[in-house]
């Protein structure tokens, strides 16, 4: 006997689980997973992409797969690099 649910909705709640998420909240855009699959290829800094399915972060919860409690934006984290380079520089 597995000790997996055989049913979906049972099959995502365990997941939830094992990831330490409550249900209630879970991200919406990714159902908790931290994981998108996007229309095409282009990228979270917006760069141009091609016409093909990519899976990629969730650019809500950025990979926390938690609305409450997202993990750093990977463009403010970028962005926070550029700076502390430009400061070093000067």
């Amino acid at each position: 006997m597995s000790r997996f649910p055989t049913d979906l909705e049972g099959l995502h709640r365990a997941c939830l689980d094992w990831r330490g998420i409550d249900p209630d909240e879970a991200c919406k855009e990714c159902g908790g997973s931290g994981i998108k699959v996007y229309g095409d290829t282009s990228t979270w800094r917006g760069g141009v992409g091609g016409q093909s399915l990519t899976q990629d972060v969730c650019d809500h919860c950025w990979g926390s797969g938690n609305r409450l409690q997202p993990w750093m934006s990977h463009r403010r984290l970028a962005a926070s690099a550029t700076e502390t380079r430009q400061g070093e520089d000067a």
